[in-house]
């Protein structure tokens, strides 16, 4: 009697396979791809395979109706636009892929899927974890909300991805890059102290206002991820370059930071890059230092980790929901601190 079998069980049976085929280092490649051919055999060899038929199905597909509905949940929730439209984007993509309603994909069919965006498309393993994070969120609901029996995600694990610590700024670094601001103009060196100064991100920054600013007590409020509102500080020399590239425009935009070579309009995202492309490109001693908003947002937190402000002060600060994301950046703290170390303990 014919018994159905599972895609996984069958790919972790190859897997376990081809590993001891992999581990032969001593046998020549030839000899590998001949056992591996045998793996194949032995495993598939008393199975028949059909090819199974992913048209959609011509009964009533509520599938787009409950991602839209999901995704006004969303909405709810506080998530920003970009974000939403990110997750619209990538269930876009995973349905024309897939190509089936929503309560006929299983794990299987979502494996491949992960699979093809890693060995097809090229995706990274961070890449690939944030893709299964959205679909986790879909299925989760799907199944709280009863629209579907089974959660097809339950056995789907994130991908291990290598920890590298990323950079920050060198003093001399900071201090090239501002002097470069400086003769760029003096919106350039405004929005560099701060990025700085402030730790904000990126599309924090652009959608301010100038009534959001207070330069009596230096301070202006953001909303964060989630819609979520927070106060940021900025020091005394980021106010000073502010005022300054705001004295010198003759425009009525009400945005803090504005572009347009004829008619001012609020600077975006792409804007800012260009910027901090174009203060790089004005000193040759940065060619191969990244100059992005992130960065300076990861400086700010590494500065204030060096100053021994605690954690979940910093995390506030910065506008952190998990303390790990924060704690991401002891890897530059710590090693600030080993050099420090070195040169007061070793180097004399």
């Amino acid at each position: 009697m014919a018994e159905q079998v599972r895609v996984d069980e069958v790919v972790t049976t190859i897997m376990y396979g081809l590993a001891q085929v992999i581990a032969a280092e001593a046998k020549s490649e030839q000899e590998r791809m001949n056992e591996a051919q045998q793996v194949l055999y032995m495993t598939l060899c008393h199975m028949r395979m059909y090819v199974e038929e992913t048209a959609l199905s011509t009964q009533l597909d509520n599938s787009a109706e409950w991602v839209r509905l999901f995704l006004a949940t969303m909405v709810i929730r506080g998530c920003t636009e970009k974000t939403v439209e990110s997750y619209r984007q990538e269930y876009t993509t995973f349905f024309g892929t897939i190509n089936k309603a929503i309560p006929d994909i299983t794990t299987g069919d979502i494996r491949g899927y992960l699979a093809h965006c890693k060995l097809v498309r090229k995706n990274k393993d961070v890449t690939i974890n944030n893709k299964t994070r959205m679909l986790r969120g879909l299925f989760t609901w799907l199944t709280e909300e009863e629209y579907i029996e089974r959660n097809p995600m339950l056995r789907i694990k994130d991908n291990k991805v290598e920890h590298r610590v990323k950079e920050v700024f060198s003093d001399e670094q900071i201090t090239m890059i501002k002097d470069a601001a400086m003769r760029h103009g003096p919106r350039s060196i405004a929005i560099v102290d701060f990025l700085h100064r402030t730790g904000v991100r990126i599309s924090e920054m652009v959608a301010l206002d100038r009534t959001d600013i207070d330069f009596q007590d230096r301070q202006c409020i953001v909303y964060g991820k989630g819609r979520k509102e927070r106060p940021v500080y900025f020091s005394g020399d980021a106010a000073v370059h502010l005022k300054e590239y705001l004295e010198s425009r003759t425009d009525d935009n009400p945005a803090l930071f504005v572009g347009g070579r004829y008619t001012p309009r609020r600077l975006t995202d792409d804007g800012v890059r260009l910027i901090l492309r174009e203060i790089w490109d004005m000193d040759d001693r940065l060619a191969g230092v990244a100059i992005n908003p992130h960065k300076w947002r990861r400086q700010f937190v590494t500065d204030l980790l060096e100053k021994d402000v605690p954690l979940t002060l910093v995390a506030d600060l910065v506008g952190h929901a998990n303390l790990n994301t924060t704690k991401d950046n002891y890897g530059n703290y710590s090693r600030n601190k080993a050099r420090e170390a070195h040169r007061k303990f070793v180097s004399g």
